[in-house]
C-alpha cells in the first residue's frame, strides 16, 4: 500500500492513469475483504466493482452518494441493502443518478 484516501480506501499507485474526469466516489461497501473500484460511465452512470480476494463470501452495506441508485446487478448479489462478492472473484453493481 502506498497511501490512503480520505475515506480510508486503499491506493496502490500514486500516479493518475489517463483522464478519469470526475474521480470522486459515489459508492461504498466497506468490508476488510472486499476492495472496491469505481469506473465512470456514459452519462450518469458508473459501476462499482467490489472483488472478494479471499476464501469464502463478502457482503457488506452498500452506501450510495444522495441520488444515486442502483440500476443493475450484472455480477454477485445484493440483499436488503447489502452487496456480496463470491470467494476469490468480484460483483458488478451499475449505478445511476436520477
Amino acid at each position: 500500500m502506498l497511501a490512503a484516501e480520505p475515506d480510508g480506501n486503499l491506493v496502490l499507485t500514486r500516479h493518475r492513469l489517463g483522464d478519469a474526469g470526475d474521480t470522486s466516489r459515489v459508492a461504498s461497501a466497506r468490508h476488510p475483504r472486499l476492495g472496491s473500484i469505481e469506473h465512470a460511465l456514459a452519462g450518469d452512470r458508473r459501476v462499482l466493482v467490489p472483488v472478494d480476494a479471499a476464501p469464502g463470501e463478502a457482503t457488506a452495506p452498500l452506501r450510495l452518494a444522495a441520488g444515486w441508485s442502483v440500476a443493475a446487478v450484472h455480477r454477485g448479489s445484493r440483499a436488503g441493502g447489502a452487496i456480496g462478492a463470491a470467494a476469490f472473484d468480484a460483483a458488478a453493481i451499475e449505478i445511476a443518478r436520477g
